[in-house]
This record gives C-alpha cells, sequence and structure tokens, in this order.
C-alpha cells in the first residue's frame, strides 16, 4: 500500500503549514475541535494515527508528549519524516496495534480514538474489551470518534458485524460506566459525502475508579454500592459480598514488601481479641495491582452484623496489639531485608528531622537494629470496629517500616486521650517495647506527623477545628510524658 493511498480524504493537510488541503480536512479539524482541550502540559496518545493529522494539531497546540501510534508502516514512517521536518521533537511515532498498547507504559492525559473501534471490534475485540483498554490508557480525557451503527457503509462492505456485536447504545452504556463525564459533540458532518454515513464525536472524562474490577479479583459479579469515593461493596460469583478497597499509588503500605505486610496482617490476628477481616487473596497475594497501575486495591468480606466505633481505650489496645505484631513481622526477616527496610525508615526520619527543624540536614543520633518496626500507622476509634464481641481493625494503607511500636504513641494524639496519668501509663508501656529508641527521634516523628495533618486540614474546605484542638492538646500530653521519660533515664 502505497502512503497516498493509505491517507485518508478527510486528514489532507499541507505538511509545511497544517493547513487542509480540501473542504472534507477542513469542516472535521473544526468538528474535532482540539484546541478547546487546553492541551498546553498535557500528554496524548493519538490511537489509529493515520498521517498524523491530529498528532501535529496537538503538538502546535502546546502538548509536550504526544505518542502517535499505527499499524500501517508507511503511515508511521511519514508521521516521523514529517515531525522530524517541523521540528516536533514532542511527537513520537510508533507502529503498535491497540491490542499491543499497556496502560503502565503508554498511559495518557489525553487519548484520542479517532475511526478505530469499528475496526477492532471487526477484528474480534469485544465492545467491553475495547472500553476497557481505552479507561486504562485515559488518565483525564479521551475523544472517540465512531459510526453509530453497522449499517454505516464501511462497516458494512468491510465486515461482518452484527448489531449485537456493535451498537450506538452499548457503546454509550459502557461509555457512560468507565467515566464521570461523556459530553455528545456532535453527529460529524465531514463524511456525508458517503450516502448512509452517521459518525458521532463523544468526549469524555474523569475516568471511575471503580471500573472493571472484576479484572483485579476474579469472580466479582457487580459493584452494588459505593461507599466512599475509595469503598466499594461487590458482589461474587455464588452472591458472596465483599468489600473492595482502593489503594493509591502514594500509599506508604505499596512500599512495603508484601510478604513483610502479609507476615504483620498474620501477626496481629495471632491470638487475642484484635482480629483482621480476612483479606480475600487472588494468586497468592492481597495486595492486588489495579489494571492501570497507579491503584492497588485489598478485599475482604463485607462486615454484616450489628457494628460499632472502638471506644479510645480499645483503639488503644489495638495499637499496642499492632505494635507487638509490628515488632515480630520485623524481626521475622532476613537480616539483609531489614537492613534495605531500615535504610527506608531512616529516610523517613531524615525528612521528619528536616521539617520539625529546617536548619537541620537530617537524623544524626545512633541507629540499631532494635530502632524499627512494622507500624499501621492509622490506629484510631474509627478503624477499629466492635463486630461480634471482636475487636476488628481495619484500613491498611498507612503501614511502613519505622520507630518501632509508634502505633501506640500516635494512636494516643489520634483518639485524644486528654488525661495526663492515662498519657504518662500509655508511654511506659511503649518504653517497655522499644527501650533501644532515642527519645529526641519519637518527640520529632510525632511533631513532623502532626505538621502534616496541619498541612492537610489547611488545605480542606471545611475541617474540624475543634477535633484539632484536642489532637494538638493530646500531643502536647504525649511529648510532656516523653519529656519526663527522658528525664528519668
Amino acid at each position: 500500500m502505497s502512503k497516498q493511498s493509505s491517507v485518508c480524504i478527510y486528514n489532507e493537510f499541507d505538511p509545511v503549514t497544517l493547513a487542509p488541503t480540501n473542504d472534507q480536512t477542513a469542516r472535521r479539524i473544526e468538528e474535532l475541535g482540539l484546541e478547546r482541550l487546553e492541551l498546553r502540559g498535557r500528554s496524548v496518545l493519538d490511537i489509529g494515527c493515520n498521517n498524523g493529522l491530529a498528532s501535529f494539531l496537538c503538538a502546535t497546540s502546546g502538548a509536550v508528549d504526544v505518542h502517535a501510534v499505527d499499524v500501517n508502516p508507511d503511515l508511521v514512517e511519514l508521521v516521523k519524516a514529517q515531525a522530524q521536518a517541523r521540528g516536533l521533537n514532542c511527537i513520537r511515532a510508533e507502529m503498535t496495534g491497540f491490542d499491543q498498547l499497556d496502560a503502565q507504559r503508554d498511559q495518557a492525559d489525553v487519548v484520542l480514538f479517532l475511526e478505530v473501534l469499528h475496526w477492532v471490534v471487526g477484528q474480534g475485540m469485544s465492545i467491553r474489551e475495547a472500553m476497557r483498554r481505552l479507561w486504562a490508557l485515559t488518565r483525564e480525557t479521551l475523544v472517540m470518534e465512531f459510526p453509530w451503527s453497522v449499517s454505516e457503509p464501511s462497516i458494512s462492505r468491510q465486515t461482518a458485524l452484527t448489531e449485537a456485536e456493535y451498537n450506538s447504545q452499548l457503546i454509550l452504556e459502557w461509555l457512560t460506566l468507565c467515566f464521570d463525564r461523556v459530553e455528545f459533540r456532535c453527529f460529524n458532518t465531514y463524511f456525508q459525502g458517503q450516502p448512509g454515513s452517521c459518525r458521532a464525536l463523544v468526549v469524555c472524562s474523569r475516568p471511575k475508579v471503580s471500573v472493571f474490577l472484576d479484572d483485579v479479583l476474579p469472580g466479582i459479579s457487580r459493584v452494588e454500592r459505593e461507599v466512599t469515593p475509595n469503598l466499594w461493596r461487590v458482589a461474587g460469583s455464588g452472591n458472596p459480598v465483599h468489600t473492595v478497597k482502593r489503594v493509591s499509588a502514594d500509599a506508604p503500605m505499596r512500599k512495603l514488601p508484601r510478604g513483610l505486610l502479609e507476615t504483620f496482617v498474620s501477626e496481629i490476628s495471632a491470638g487475642g481479641r484484635l482480629v483482621v477481616p480476612r483479606f480475600i487473596a487472588h494468586g497468592g497475594r492481597f495486595l492486588l495491582d489495579g489494571v492501570k497501575g497507579e491503584s492497588s486495591y485489598v478485599a475482604y468480606p463485607w462486615l454484616e452484623g450489628v457494628m460499632a466505633e472502638a471506644d479510645s481505650m480499645e483503639a488503644l489496645e489495638a495499637a499496642y496489639a499492632c505494635a507487638l505484631a509490628g515488632i515480630s513481622a520485623y524481626e521475622q526477616l532476613e537480616a539483609g531485608k531489614r537492613g534495605s527496610l531500615a535504610e527506608q525508615g531512616l529516610a523517613d526520619l531524615h525528612h521528619s528531622v528536616r521539617r520539625v527543624h529546617p536548619d537541620r540536614a537530617g537524623w544524626t543520633g545512633p541507629v540499631t537494629d532494635e530502632f524499627w518496626g512494622v507500624n499501621h500507622g492509622d490506629v484510631h476509634t474509627r478503624n477499629v470496629i466492635r463486630l461480634t464481641g471482636q475487636l476488628q481493625l481495619l484500613d491498611f494503607d498507612n503501614c511502613d517500616v519505622g520507630v518501632r511500636g509508634m502505633d501506640i504513641l500516635w494512636s494516643l494524639v489520634l483518639v485524644t486521650e486528654d488525661d495526663p496519668a492515662t498519657v504518662s501509663g500509655w508511654v511506659r508501656r511503649w518504653r517497655a517495647l522499644a527501650p533501644q529508641v532515642p527519645l529526641e527521634a519519637v518527640q520529632v516523628q510525632l511533631k513532623a506527623h502532626c505538621l502534616g495533618w496541619e498541612e492537610n486540614w489547611r488545605r480542606h474546605s471545611q475541617p474540624d477545628l475543634e477535633l484539632w484542638a484536642r489532637m494538638k492538646l493530646s500531643l502536647g500530653l504525649v511529648l510532656g510524658a516523653v519529656s519526663q521519660l527522658e528525664q528519668a533515664e
């Protein structure tokens, strides 16, 4: 196939000026309206780029990275040559099929899928699978142009698609499932020279996070309810009901080796009143990778029954159980693995010192292997629930390796304990578990945690100022008890 014959008539333009050279192309550029997408500083993935018209328009509208892909090697070489001639270094053209694109490697802010859907479905890909791939590749916005029905001349002449396999209702239903906003722009007019042609342009934005959970945990049949933006009640095969929780890319939990995380969870439940809901594993792991790669998920049975938040003493007992489990889990590791995780904990301590004391480069005190343990990081009354006579611990997003037993001290702040004698007693219990930890390190970590909370609350439109005042009071009591301990030692 020659380069000229493979270029669509509605994609013909002057390679020097980018000006359209026929009415169909002029009309198409106007209808696409790519300049309205605010492309400056964005990345673009142009799937089925043809001769690169849309890619060039994006590059000249401020996109910083344009990945143009097509299965036709002649067209790919044409785009490469024209991009080089124009000095558009942000364009990289590649011969790649839609089914070869990888969500983690090729994801872009804006994805263009223009006149491609009917071809991939005609070659055997289902609408669902095509939407799953587009959803996974799209970080912000999807622009899709597609034939409205199988009666479209280009479909009826060149494919054997049926109405059941390809229809606009099915396409729009999937787009609505995948994106928060689906905007129907227009029925295109540039193709009306072909009798019976009807092509639609839609712009979709804000990909939803709960779609395709069945790819994460096989056996899920449907999402029954969104409990929070990051937690869903889902039904599985045979109708068991699960909770699925999203773990964001920056969650400390994702930095832990999976084996250590799973040991920590099992140690928490090893004898005693505190239990962890049984995580549902897939492929031997309970921290499950998301389709897009930017998130992970955990799943556990839906907790049925009368649930109540723990009181402050129960939460503190849960924090103590976490401290014991965290020490045990860390000490079960091989020495080499402990060393690398200790470096991770030390890096966090350096950061805490710099946050509290901007004039210091980091922690300069002693560090020993008895310094570190695994911490849950968020033990408070809402994450410890009372159910069927047991205390159950939730939300492991903040698990990390850090100063040993910090769950006890940080929990005192989170539950806003305001009795000095109670605070002092819990600080002594912590010290019995972590006698080698320098008290200055603990003070710095507590202050840095609170500074982080304060920064987050300042960004909140309606912060709970009363709770924040109680937390600062509790922090003062904990720091005072640590200082008294320091003087006594």
